[in-house]
């Protein structure tokens, strides 16, 4: 096993042996993601994660162990120019359990998750151009006209559902 000359390495996978045992560990400092305006060249939202941790271990078929990180949304307010946070930071913690046909994942968080909906934020959220939305409403509609769909079978609608379970109503026109 050579030793890098970085600190730390991106991805590290070790096999020992003949047998199938196997460990893979993943560290990243800062993972971030830049969600652009589609009407503007001003960005939106700013995902970041830090720490960012993962050891799995057993056998490729057998694999567990658990993942983690720090992270944040922050949203860009146009109106000052400046970033501010949406979701303040929060740490998050996936367990992995993967058995020969059966997989369990398990996301939990010892943090309160602190939200910050200020009027600039839904302004520029309803203002977005909701195509998505827009293709899934069509998607269904043909779909509610399909064999399928009068015959009785269940049809899918689209891959997201968004469910508010806030207790507040939020309506986007």
């Amino acid at each position: 096993h050579k030793k890098s000359k970085f600190s730390s390495s991106l991805f590290s996978f070790r096999k020992r042996g003949s047998g199938v045992s196997t460990q893979i560990r993943l560290e990243l400092q800062t993972l971030k993601c830049i969600l652009m305006r589609e009407t503007s060249a001003l960005p939106l939202f700013d995902f970041n994660a830090t720490q960012v941790k993962c050891k799995l271990v057993g056998c490729l078929s057998a694999l567990s162990g658990e993942c983690s990180a720090v992270s944040c949304l922050n949203f860009f307010n146009s109106d000052i120019c400046d970033w501010e946070p949406a979701i303040e930071p929060w740490r998050i913690v996936m367990a992995v359990e993967e058995l020969p046909n059966d997989l369990s994942l398990s996301l939990a968080t010892p943090d309160i998750i602190q939200t910050n909906v200020t009027s600039v934020l839904l302004r520029d959220i309803v203002e977005m151009n909701f195509k998505a939305f827009v293709v899934a409403e069509e998607q269904k509609s043909l779909s509610n006209n399909s064999p399928a769909s009068k015959s009785g079978e269940k049809s899918s609608s689209g891959p997201v559902t968004l469910v508010n379970n806030s207790g507040v109503d939020i309506i986007v026109r």
